[in-house]
């Protein structure tokens, strides 16, 4: 495995550069920011690029939903024009990969007119545009059509069961050994007179016996006072000879276990029984309330009991089927290989031409979403006998990034994601089990693996819809800084995998790695993933970073809106505060913000407003004013009357769960235009005495004017002096 040399030497300043090329193009496009200032500075010089950027977090569905009235609300009052990065997550990532998707066409724009995907003004047409209705309608069925009589679900059923049986042909394989094993062991035992289990137990004491000896040495001659590397070896040899120990102990457990498994079904049958019921009950209780303390720690109680119930009554099950006791050989090169062992062998050799992307459920999940939300708008005949044109929806399910931003008519799109590194080395990454990996039209990769250029990663197959679904993989074996061996060892046994393996940007050649099935599969039923693989797993880009915020951070955005609609019905802005605390470790950048006007009323359930705006203190340039506008999908009690009807009768909303990915129509309208709703309130402070918008005084209000980077200033100072002044009235009225 060798290191590309030209890749290996990108660097995070080379992206943003190439990055900064097509955002110049962008704002040529949408004339803003013909300032003389930006044409002096330096390639390096990121924060006085005045870059603005949109983050659009995840959350499934309720923030695709919610999203998609910001970015209606946005181009509204003008602001998605100005925009030169858009950073989603998850669930933001399918409503921003649809835009990104819907403006690969040539007449396609982020202005307020008929040329934006998601205008809504409807004029002498009362009907609503295409691209609406169309994501109204799967909102409800994009994952699971709602008849089961449908081809769609009963597919889908039989991808699950076929993916569930190639993926644990492996798993049988090693049964299979394992028992054949047991039983050769045992009956040589008994021919022997010999209590397996005895020996077993022996062999661990005598793996044992060795590391005491070790450390009494080292500690009579102080050895652990001398040289660091000497000690480090003994500690890797005392580590070694201990899980030696121990997985001798932990076998003739099993192996006695699985002896004394009839007597144990016969007599007690009662009392597992018992136990495998409560072991589900606490994984079901568990998967529902996994943010329960107690319960987590009975579901993870339960799972330990089920673990070597399982295997103790597998290796019975095997070991007493007929096809081990009757001894059969094949001659193989000239010796006598047992039939059984023949049968896993071939059962392992089939496992490697078994390709994990496409037999795990994320292949189906990536195809739903793509029917939902990647399309594009064709000038095409309705009919084949029709000779009348008109704007047709098509799937645009194979538009490459590469192929993103060819008419520099939106932000440039950043897809983030999440590396699973649980067993990495790296001190950076060990706390956390993970690092950001983006995709992006020119760069793809993390800080732990490097960067390469997408065209020349995964051999420029890599598509809008595939890096969307991966951004959007919530459940999977690996979760970044919530992996669990546990959760690893049953969602790879059962096929619950969303995520994707794919190519290491650190090594290139791709056409000389080969994918084995039974390594990786090991690798991820024991959560054993490293940035140094030939292949690395990518998952859900909200088990690094929930927020978007990460992206732009690093880039140095001197502007930042972040649009959260993230499960939080405690209101502890969890996921802003774990983003804000790692990139104040990573980057000694810091963020103050006081979040009073977002609190909700203790009484009322309401927030006084939808956002908060903070200052941003980049290290190296702590004299620039850099701002940060952070939307909360929150209801406040001036909302429309629709918007606060819908919250009485589903008082957890706009927070309901994530696993709920079914809206109707209600839910949908409730989410959208309370998004719509919550951008439109950044100008809020435009309005006359008595409430009313005067569209007059809006600072982005048209579509042909040359927009500086004065005015953006002008806007977040002002909206930021706003919002202070509001917290002082919501203090004073508490007093």
């Amino acid at each position: 495995m060798g290191k590309s040399k030209e890749d290996s030497k990108i660097k995070i300043d080379d992206i943003l550069n190439g990055e900064f090329e097509i955002i110049k193009k962008n704002r040529e496009q949408n004339r803003i920011h013909k300032d003389k200032k930006l044409k002096n500075l330096k390639k390096d010089d990121n924060i006085n690029k005045e870059l603005l950027g949109l983050c659009l977090s995840g959350g499934g569905i309720r923030s695709a939903t919610f999203n998609l009235g910001i970015l209606q609300s946005f181009a509204r009052i003008g602001i998605l024009r100005l925009i030169d990065y858009l950073s989603t997550v998850s669930g933001g990532g399918y409503i921003g990969s649809c835009l990104s998707s819907l403006l690969t066409k040539e007449k396609t724009s982020v202005r307020w007119d008929e040329s934006f995907p998601f205008f809504f003004n409807r004029g002498k047409n009362s009907d609503e545009r295409e691209e609406l209705k169309h994501l109204r309608h799967f909102s409800s069925n994009y994952l699971i059509p709602d008849k089961v009589r449908t081809n769609d679900f009963w597919g889908m059923i039989g991808s699950y069961i076929t993916g569930f049986i190639l993926t644990n042909i492996i798993t049988a394989a090693f049964v299979i050994i394992i028992a054949f094993t047991v039983n050769f062991l045992a009956k040589t035992a008994g021919d022997q007179n010999v209590n397996l289990p005895l020996f077993f137990l022996i062999g661990s004491l005598f793996s044992f016996i060795p590391a005491l000896i070790i450390r009494f040495i080292s500690s009579f001659f102080m050895i652990s006072e001398g040289d660091l590397s000497i000690r480090d070896l003994i500690e890797d040899i005392n580590g070694l000879l201990a899980g030696l120990s121990i997985s001798f102990a932990v076998l003739a457990g099993l192996i006695e276990l699985a002896e004394f498994m009839p007597e144990i079904f016969k007599h007690i049958n009662w009392y597992v029984h018992g136990i495998t019921i409560a072991s589900v009950t606490g994984l079901l209780t568990g998967i529902m309330k996994i943010n329960k303390k107690i319960i987590n720690i009975s579901f993870r109680i339960s799972l330990l009991l089920i673990v070597p119930l399982l295997i103790a009554e597998l290796i019975y099950l095997f070991s007493s089927f007929d096809f081990f006791k009757e001894e059969k050989f094949f001659i193989v090169f000239g010796f006598r290989m047992p039939e059984i062992l023949i049968y896993a062998s071939l059962l392992l050799l089939i496992s490697c031409f078994v390709k994990s992307n496409r037999i795990s459920i994320h292949s189906f999940y990536r195809d739903k979403l793509s029917k939902a939300f990647i399309i594009t708008r064709e000038n095409k005949k309705k009919k084949t006998d029709s000779k009348d044109k008109a704007d047709i929806l098509f799937s645009n399910d194979r538009c490459s990034l590469t192929k993103l931003h060819e008419h520099n008519n939106g932000p440039y799109h950043i897809i983030n994601a999440t590396l699973n590194i649980p067993t990495t080395k790296n001190i950076l990454f060990r706390g956390r089990k993970s690092d950001l990996f983006f995709f992006s039209k020119l760069y793809c990769g993390s800080e732990a693996t490097g960067y390469k250029p997408t065209e020349n990663f995964y051999k420029n197959k890599l598509t809008v819809t595939t890096a969307m679904a991966v951004s959007g993989a919530a459940i999977s074996p690996e979760m970044g800084m919530f992996s669990n061996p546990i959760f690893s060892f049953f969602f790879t046994i059962f096929n619950v995998r969303l995520n994707r393996w794919l190519p290491n940007p650190l090594y290139d050649n791709f056409k000389f790695r080969i994918f084995l099935q039974p390594y990786y599969f090991l690798k991820e039923l024991f959560c054993l993933g490293k940035e140094n693989e030939w292949y690395v797993n990518i998952s859900d880009g909200g088990h690094f970073d929930n927020s978007g915020l990460y992206s732009l951070i690093k880039r140095r955005c001197r502007y930042i809106i972040v649009s959260d609609a993230g499960e939080d019905k405690n209101h502890f802005i969890k996921d802003l505060s774990i983003t804000l605390r790692r990139i104040r470790i990573d980057m000694g950048a810091s963020i103050e913000m006081d979040f009073t006007g977002i609190r909700p009323d203790e009484k009322t359930g309401f927030s006084p407003m939808h956002f908060a705006v903070g200052k941003i203190k980049y290290a190296e340039a702590d004299n620039v004013d850099a701002f940060i506008i952070y939307i909360k999908s929150l209801v406040a009690g001036n909302d429309p009357e629709d918007i606060i009807s819908y919250k009485k009768q589903n008082p957890i909303f706009p927070d309901q769960s994530t696993m709920d990915q079914f809206f109707d129509e209600a839910q949908f309208e409730s989410y959208r235009n309370l998004g719509y709703v919550s951008g439109r309130s950044l100008i809020d402070m435009y309005r006359d005495k008595n409430g009313n918008e005067d569209k007059k005084k809006w600072p982005f209000n048209s579509n042909d004017k040359t927009y500086t980077s004065t005015d953006l200033l002008k806007f977040f100072d002002k909206l930021y002096r706003y919002y202070e002044k509001e917290c002082r009235k919501i203090k004073n009225k508490k007093i």
